[in-house]
């Protein structure tokens, strides 16, 4: 088998399973009532096949470099919820969200300034 050919196969194949989980958590939302159904809803469903790929595709090392970043990203993805929540009391949806969203690119600016590290203060 090609080279191509066989990442195209796993590539199908990493996307129907993907898919495949994110059908399932959505009937069973749909056929298990509002409180259970929000709480199954909310779990980052689509990311954990991801999670489970690169896993199996990349060593410890990259894995190391890559949680380098969370917490800076964590905080930055904390405040542009923070803002949009404090703004969108006063002020129209649309206005609210691009303003959260202008905060978290200024953001994420500084913080890849300083290397993926929050800033110290």
């Amino acid at each position: 088998m090609s080279p191509e050919l066989a990442f195209v196969l796993t590539l199908a194949m990493r996307m129907a399973f993907a898919a495949a989980f994110v059908v399932t958590a959505s009937i069973v939302t749909e056929r298990s009532g509002p409180v259970i159904g929000a709480l199954i809803a909310t779990l980052p469903i689509s990311a954990g096949p991801s999670y489970v790929f690169l896993a199996l595709d990349h060593d410890a090392a990259f894995h190391r470099r890559g949680r380098a970043g969370e917490p800076a990203d964590q905080r930055r993805d904390d405040l542009l919820c923070l803002t949009y929540v404090v703004l969108a009391q006063r002020m129209r949806a649309l206005l609210s969200c691009l303003s959260a969203v202008a905060v978290w690119i200024a953001l994420a600016t500084i913080v890849r300034s300083c290397n993926g590290r929050w800033p110290a203060g």
